[in-house]
């Protein structure tokens, strides 16, 4: 080998480890880069678990206020053997949704389904109040006939329940109603009928 030759080999492996530097010097750019990506993802991991552990126990105190103003309603008015109101959040197709229910022995069926519909009413109701008062804090409701379907017996009832929970969450329910055992714990009672409107208490 001639020093022509030599030199252009020696050349050559100068280019090689010079290029082999710089890739080294890449790698390493790049493993940190990913480094940061990793600790970037295991962040957000944590943030992610920690989120979710915050809305399931929110979701859980939702579904406890909700079910308890219902359950309490329909207690107070079916006395034997009433319904429990279920409230539970489900992911479905990565929408959360909530599932309203009925439990009774140990049977889960949705409201309208079973139980007569008197329940179904005094539900309706009750959830409405309960979602009022998880959001604005509405203090005033009007209602038109929402009893309809509560047996006639039950409708002193009713005016008891209206009455403990306008005592107890501080509400104004203002209601027209042909039942006239739902009014026996009115503040004020009026009569309308063909246009005219009278005060009866």
């Amino acid at each position: 080998m001639n020093i022509q030759e030599f030199e252009k080999i020696k050349e050559k492996a100068q280019y090689l480890i010079g290029k082999r530097q710089f890739y080294t010097e890449q790698i390493a750019s790049h493993q940190e880069d990913l480094d940061v990506v990793s600790v970037r993802i295991d962040n957000a991991e944590m943030a992610r678990a920690f989120l979710r552990e915050i809305a399931n126990e929110v979701q859980k105190n939702l579904e406890d206020k909700i079910s308890n103003i219902v359950s309490t309603a329909i207690l107070a008015v079916l006395e034997d053997d009433p319904p429990e109101f279920i409230v539970r959040f489900v992911e479905r197709r990565n929408v959360m949704e909530c599932d309203m229910l009925f439990s009774k022995r140990g049977n889960e069926y949705h409201p309208l389904k079973g139980g007569g519909w008197g329940a179904a009413d005094i539900a309706d109701f009750a959830s409405r109040i309960a979602y009022g008062s998880l959001t604005n804090g509405r203090d005033s409701y009007f209602y038109d006939e929402p009893f309809r379907n509560v047996s006639h017996d039950l409708q002193p009832k009713v005016s008891d329940m209206l009455k403990m929970m306008c005592e107890e969450l501080e509400l104004q329910i203002i209601m027209v109603s042909h039942q006239p055992g739902v009014n026996k714990n009115a503040d004020r009672v009026f009569s309308v009928a063909k246009g005219e409107v009278r005060q009866i208490s």
